[in-house]
Order: C-alpha cells, then structure tokens, then sequence
C-alpha cells in the first residue's frame, strides 16, 4: 500500500546517520517524533510513495497480460496433457473457463483421494493426427482400469481443456502382464 511504501521510506531517511546529522535528530527515530503530516519531507515522501505504487501496479497489470499472451500462444505438448490428466479430481467441477480446480477447503488427503488417476503417458501419433493418453488408477499398490464413470468423468474433463483440433485417444485398459 501507498503507506507502506511511504513508512518504508521514512523508516530509511530516519535510519541514514548523515540526515540524522543534519537534521539533528538521533538515528533510528521515529519520523512523526520529528516531521508532521504537513512537512515538506512528509509531503514529498507520499508523492515518491505514490508514485512507486503507480509503478508497481503497472507491472503487476503488465505480468499479468504477458502471462495471459504467453498462455494463449504457448502450444501444448503431449507432457502438458498428462500432467493435466494426472491432476484430474474425480466428482470435483473445474472452476467456470479455466483448466484447474478450486480446491479451497480441502486437506492435502482430499485432494490426493480425489486424484484418481495414478498413471498417465500421452504420444503424439506422427502419421494419424492423434494424441493417445493412456491412464491407469491404482488399488493396493497394483496398476488398475479406472471404472466406467472416472473414465466418463475423465474424458469430459479432457474435452473441457484440450486444444481445438486435438483428436484425442484415452486408452483405460487393464495392465499389460509379461
């Protein structure tokens, strides 16, 4: 906040022993011991407090349009969609327009209980246009096929995210044995 700032400010004019010096002031005061509201010093502190303030809220709303065009542009590759899958939460809603859940209120238990899928691994087919992901759930330990409805779930979720134009292939078949 612009106070912050300004405290921040006063707190270092206060501390530099050459002003203390020739302000005749022990350093370390406190700067409403010494300065009123009203002062030159008081005055200009808030101006160079709001300004940096001004400065500092330009580059947040710059970061923030550099990530929205970094994410927009940004293709994605075939381990984006797996750590995607991975993070799939079986019976939760993903948050209105977006890729991600809101997991506010939930222990770090609900949230890996919710993570059904345990296995994921997703391929780029050169020559058929396609992105196959292929997923498994885990039971005691052993590889297991998600059931009928996660795999509805599952799919679902996929289609809410993936890119337009992506084909997608979601493989849930048991384990292979050798």
């Amino acid at each position: 906040t612009i106070a912050e700032i300004k405290d921040g400010i006063a707190g270092d004019f206060m501390r530099n022993e050459d002003v203390a010096r020739a302000y005749g002031f022990e350093a370390g005061d406190s700067f409403t011991a010494h300065f009123s509201k009203a002062s030159v010093e008081s005055v200009l502190f808030y101006i160079f407090a709001c300004a940096a303030w001004i400065v500092e809220s330009l580059f947040d709303e710059h970061r923030r349009e550099v990530n929205s065009c970094i994410e927009e542009i940004l293709p994605h590759r075939p381990k984006w969609y797996r750590d995607k899958v991975l993070a799939f939460m079986k019976d939760k809603i993903l948050v209105a327009d977006t890729d991600y859940y809101d997991t506010a209120g939930m222990s770090d238990a609900d949230i890996e209980a919710a993570r059904v899928v345990k296995y994921a691994a997703a391929t780029e087919s050169s020559d058929a246009s396609l992105l196959t992901i292929k997923v498994a759930g885990e039971n005691g330990g052993v590889r297991q096929r998600l059931d009928g409805e996660t795999e509805t779930q599952l799919a679902a979720y996929i289609a809410e995210f993936k890119d337009a134009g992506v084909r997608i292939n979601l493989v849930n078949i048991d384990a292979d044995t050798f």
